[in-house]
């Protein structure tokens, strides 16, 4: 390990055992006797050998080859974690073709906002069928409707029928997933990874010294600067955006090259989007560069806003973002809090503890607080919270609870679901 400022450099990265995820997956399915285990909500256990997650995939990828799929075809998966999605992922690899892993709907209050930003995701990255189980196809009408990929929407369990094989030859350079960002700041975007680069990670964790703060040293093959607003290196302990260069980076953003170009740098540095410093050989993250708030002209994490508030009474937990805003008539940012609410208290009770909280810490009292109904601050599909996406919908006036789906309600969506797809299969 060496470092020079605040510049980290890893070991040098072994060579791979194998040069393709379909290499090592067929590797693995011919001599490992290990396997995947699943574990359903009931806490039923079903276990899968890697022999048989390797000869299903080759029956799937055979049956995607049927209906069309070709070489460098993106394939949407929107599936549950089960034997079906790794049927769906290896096979979709094994055809040639590129796996795009979408969340199927879980909150079906909010069945409109997962329409629009699933259909934008089948869009955007041009997937040419949607694969998915019997039971998310019952929802999945109006994205698909939306976006019409041209082969379709079909279950695994109708792909995978018949006693055919595939195995399509691919190279380490060619894409092999395209994975969605959180989308915690901005709308998610499609990172695109090749087989390489996916093979790169060992998967080895490392304890570092600082486990609650530091997150360690580079892995293999791996370098991190912290650079400036000019994009000079900074010394250690001096806090700025970390950039990371590496092995096992994105390729950039699918079909969009203007947003490749503002996070990838010519010379394959990534701008990760993350603020932190290095401090005795060690990274340290402190935040988010799109959520820092500015408060007279001093940058505050929002972190530092919302961590006095998870034992504040009232407050549902881990349910408050703090916001910097400009209120109307005033040229400077102000600091905005808007808190679930847990419990029946009045709100300027609750409110004006918060106010407390975040002032004993911080030294800066809120401008503005509102408590919200619960469900009503907006998410990424694997939960954290959007800040950027409440500030725009307070601003807009838009920020409400999800809808209540009751049995009717559901029977209602799976039926206007039903005649999406009709509609959308008649156009394919």
């Amino acid at each position: 390990m060496k470092g020079a400022g605040a510049r980290l450099v890893g070991p040098a990265l072994p060579p791979p055992r194998h040069l393709t995820v379909n290499a090592a997956l067929a590797d693995t399915g011919r001599s490992s006797p290990l396997g995947l285990t699943f574990v359903d909500a009931s806490e039923r256990e079903v276990f899968m050998p890697w022999a048989d997650v390797y000869r299903r995939a080759k029956r799937t990828a055979a049956g995607l080859a049927r209906l069309g799929v070709r070489e460098g075809d993106r394939v949407a998966l929107l599936l549950p974690t089960s034997p079906a999605f790794m049927d769906a992922f290896f096979g979709t690899l094994l055809a040639g073709a590129v796996p795009v892993p979408l969340y199927p709907p879980v909150r079906l209050g909010r069945l409109e906002e997962y329409h629009r930003a699933t259909s934008r995701m089948l869009q955007v990255t041009g997937s040419v069928m949607v694969l998915t189980d019997s039971r998310v196809r019952l929802l999945l009408g109006p994205s698909v409707e939306r976006a019409r990929p041209r082969l379709g929407c079909h279950t695994v369990d109708d792909v995978s029928r018949g006693d055919d094989a595939l195995e399509a030859p691919v190279r380490p350079e060619a894409l092999g997933l395209i994975q969605f960002s959180s989308g915690s700041t901005v709308d998610p975007k499609p990172v695109m990874l090749t087989h390489e680069a996916l093979l790169a990670r060992e998967g080895r964790v490392a304890e570092g010294a600082r486990a609650l703060v530091s997150v360690g040293r580079p892995v293999a093959g791996f370098e991190v600067e912290v650079r400036g607003e000019t994009g000079e290196v900074l010394a250690e302990r001096c806090v700025g955006q970390v950039f990371a260069r590496g092995p096992s980076l994105m390729a950039g953003y699918f079909a969009d090259a203007q947003a490749t170009d503002r996070t990838l740098t010519r010379d394959g540095w990534l701008d990760t989007g993350d603020l932190g410093f290095i401090a005795e050989g060690e990274l340290f993250l402190t935040g988010r560069a799109k959520d820092v708030v500015i408060i007279r002209g001093a940058n505050h994490a929002p972190q530092a806003f919302e961590e006095p508030l998870q034992n504040v009474a009232g407050v549902r937990m881990g349910c408050a973002v703090a916001l910097g805003f400009t209120p109307e008539g005033a040229e400077d940012e102000a600091l905005l809090i808007l808190a679930e609410r847990a419990g029946q208290e009045a709100d300027d009770v609750v409110e004006e503890r918060i106010r407390a909280a975040v002032v004993e810490t911080t030294g800066v009292r809120p401008h503005a607080v509102r408590l919200l109904v619960p469900g009503t601050l907006p998410r990424t599909s694997s939960g954290k919270l959007r800040r950027a996406e409440a500030l725009r919908r307070y601003l807009a006036e838009e920020l409400a609870p999800p809808k209540k789906v009751g049995a009717v309600g559901l029977a209602v969506e799976m039926a206007k679901s039903a005649l999406a797809m009709v509609r959308a299969e008649s156009d394919t």
